[in-house]
């Protein structure tokens, strides 16, 4: 995988997220039945803003981060997730995200 800011299969495009999936990210990040599983609380806007900003910087700084994740025949955002780099306890790992938007649950 020469580009992973951008991988597509037949259903979905996973590609960093733009400023343009702002609404979106807030509309995910702020919704207590997307939350409802996590073991965290949902966040408010501002807290939702900041995060995003997070995942940016993630791919500035390290070419890799968690994706936006959209439907491939609509373009649709279908909600976040991927892999980061983060530190746990100390320890450098891998921390597998993902957060969906409640209409894009239980298409496989």
């Amino acid at each position: 995988m020469s580009d992973p800011s951008k991988i597509r299969t037949r259903r979905l495009l996973l590609r960093r997220p733009l400023a343009a999936d702002t609404e979106a990210f807030v509309e995910v990040h702020t919704s207590a039945e997307a939350h409802a599983l996590s073991g965290f609380g949902r966040r408010d806007r501002d807290e939702s803003l900041r995060l995003l900003e997070r995942f940016q910087l993630d791919w500035d700084t390290r070419g890799v981060g968690y994706w936006t994740v959209l439907a491939a025949s609509t373009g649709a955002v279908l909600g976040f997730g991927g892999l980061r780099h983060a530190v746990d306890e100390g320890e450098n790992v891998l921390n597998l995200y993902f957060r969906f938007l409640p209409a894009a649950w239980g298409h496989g």
